[in-house]
């Protein structure tokens, strides 16, 4: 019956336990609508349903879903089915089976492609410190961390990091296991290979070919008139360099006190200097200072 309550019209079902039915008048007598008025007081849509307005989903009351004592709102396929989609009144969610997103998405942000075409994940921090940008964390189903993504501006001493606690990081091109470069846990990393034995390992099948020279190793200072060097040090202090000089002559130069010297240098003719980058046009060995040649006894080495 219809009545009326504070100015607001009520339908009622007199007949305890009994529902409320629209039907079409189509000939099937087809229910488009069933309300419960028992007191769990669903509603049944059997079709579609158009809404033209804004949509508000939430429990009808404070009674847990999930054990625990957690209030939320579940959507299934049917009344039977397992939950596809859980939110719980703490804001959280959770989507039990895959999702696909046809646009970009941001995490803290608006979604916002990088560029035209390219879906995009957009991270955005929300301290308000300003320092920390977003993370990925991948974990086993019992909750142990297996890897990271975790990104900041490097105030915060971290920068970009990609963490692994478990295993080794392994960079893959071809396929997943066309391993190209991995940085074993104890922090030594391989080029060409997956068990590196020193702190760098690179390893080549056979020879390398760049042009028409074979190099498993190229240092290229793209700069004009530049040194292009190796560097070796102790206790972050140059000891010594070897590589090119900025005229293209080999060099291996004492660098100790800051100073470079010349050692040992070739030039492109092929000429030795020793103590000198200008080894004479008319020799081979430039000797720059004394010689001493081994004899028995001793010589005095005077040159």
């Amino acid at each position: 019956k219809f009545s009326i309550l504070n100015g607001d019209w009520v339908l009622t079902q007199p007949t305890t336990n009994k529902d409320i039915l629209f039907k079409g008048n189509d000939g099937n007598a087809i229910t488009a609508l069933k309300l419960d008025m028992s007191a769990s007081g669903a509603a049944t849509f059997n079709a579609a349903v158009t809404i033209g307005g804004n949509l508000s989903i939430a429990p009808a009351s404070n009674t847990p879903y999930i054990s625990g004592g957690t209030v939320s709102t579940v959507f299934r396929n049917n009344a039977n089915s397992a939950s596809l989609i859980e939110i719980l009144d703490n804001g959280n969610t959770t989507f039990n089976g895959e999702v696909t997103f046809n646009d970009d998405i941001g995490l803290g942000m608006n979604g916002a492609a990088f560029g035209t075409g390219v879906p995009t994940i957009n991270f955005k921090g929300t301290s308000n410190a300003n320092t920390r940008a977003g993370a990925l964390m991948f974990k086993e189903n019992n909750d142990d961390d297996v890897a990271a993504l975790y990104v900041t501006d490097g105030q915060d001493g971290y920068g970009t990091v990609l963490a692994a606690y478990q295993g080794d990081i392994k960079f893959s091109t071809g396929s997943l296991a066309g391993y190209k470069m991995t940085v074993k846990s104890d922090g030594k990393v391989g080029i060409g290979t997956s068990s590196p034995g020193a702190l760098l390992d690179l390893e080549t099948a056979g020879n390398t070919a760049d042009g028409t020279y074979y190099s498993t190793i190229t240092i290229n200072n793209t700069g004009s008139s530049t040194f292009s060097r190796l560097r070796f040090d102790r206790s972050a202090s140059a000891r010594w360099g070897v590589g090119l000089r900025d005229d293209d002559k080999f060099q291996i130069a004492k660098l100790f006190n800051t100073a470079s010297d010349n050692t040992f240098t070739i030039d492109s003719s092929g000429r030795v200097g020793i103590n000198t980058a200008t080894p004479n046009t008319n020799s081979k060995l430039h000797v720059n200072g004394g010689l001493r040649f081994k004899t028995t006894p001793w010589s005095d080495g005077t040159a």
